[in-house]
């Protein structure tokens, strides 16, 4: 992890400056104070636990036993070990320190990052932040994020930043292009799985390798907006294997009998969906031993959907 400055293709990140004994970081039109010799990772986390999820969350978390602890918090102490552990002094690099992440200190950053990415553009709505926050909700907020990123990194920018709703029929929010003006629809769904992310329960390798979102897409079916593109993000939330060959792993034959139940598109009977995002970013299935394992995902795009999208090259982005 490099500590002050990221690849131009993310978000716009205005560069920080020293001024009087302090590092001013500007961030969606706020100015936040920092100590000179914080790192840019070490702001994010900031950005999470403080900024967003607040002062009073982080302190009445700390009350409870440790295993009635929010998953965030258990995260936090495996970057605060994993620090410990990295050896500052021998990693040391220009205004930071680098070391090869965990996979919880991964997902924590990950999740950081992500809040940092939307900060620039939005503030984070209070109904969000609220399920964020609660531990049974918190699975489908980490993901709603983590894809409204996504959308904010490829140029977009997102209407549910300004109206969310608990509407259950429509999707989680419409990303519009910051300069053709197109706007699509945009769904994500995670699978929740026993004794992983917040869940109840303990959870079985063996029953758990497969891509069982059925459910989940048919539910996805139903909340297309109504003469808009429509992507589709979905989260198997399985551990990653890197080992596997893509075509041969379990959860992508299982994909695969969900869409042939579903039928080929035609131009007489179309999809209703212009992109399908299968993604498996599930670095907490690392613990805090190692490095983090990678991320993985599928793109599958129709030939025929009810509402074409004009550029698809803005699938690709």
């Amino acid at each position: 992890m490099n500590s002050q400055t990221l690849p131009e293709h993310h978000v716009n990140i205005v560069p920080s400056l020293i001024r009087q004994g302090e590092r001013l970081r500007p961030v969606g039109g706020v100015i936040y104070r920092r100590p000179v010799k914080e790192t840019f990772h070490e702001f994010l986390l900031y950005l999470l636990l403080v900024v967003t999820l607040g002062k009073e969350w982080y302190r009445q978390q700390m009350l409870l036993k440790q295993e009635d602890r929010h998953v965030i918090l258990k995260w936090f102490n495996s970057f605060k070990e994993w620090t410990k552990s990295s050896s500052i002094e021998r990693n040391k690099v220009e205004e930071g320190w680098k070391a090869l992440p965990t996979g919880e200190v991964q997902i924590l950053m990950s999740l950081a990052y992500a809040i940092f990415c939307l900060s620039v553009q939005h503030r984070l709505p209070d109904p969000l932040i609220k399920r964020l926050r609660n531990k049974d909700q918190f699975q489908g907020a980490y993901y709603e994020i983590t894809v409204a990123a996504i959308m904010v990194r490829a140029g977009f920018t997102l209407d549910f930043m300004k109206d969310i709703t608990q509407d259950k029929s429509r999707c989680e929010f419409i990303a519009k292009h910051k300069y053709t003006g197109i706007e699509i629809g945009i769904e994500a769904k995670s699978r929740h799985r026993k004794g992983v992310l917040n869940q109840d329960g303990e959870f079985s390798y063996s029953e758990a390798m497969k891509g069982d979102i059925e459910g989940l897409f048919q539910k996805s079916l139903t909340q297309k907006p109504k003469g808009l593109p429509y992507i589709i993000f979905f989260d198997l939330n399985l551990p990653a294997t890197p080992h596997i060959v893509w075509r041969t792993k379990p959860w992508v034959e299982d994909v695969k009998k969900i869409l042939d139940a579903h039928g080929t598109p035609s131009v007489k009977t179309p999809d209703p969906f212009n992109g399908l995002i299968l993604t498996n970013f599930s670095y907490h299935y690392g613990g805090n031993e190692g490095t983090a394992p990678p991320g993985e995902y599928m793109l599958i795009i129709p030939e025929y959907s009810e509402v074409q999208l004009n550029s698809p090259p803005y699938i690709q982005r």
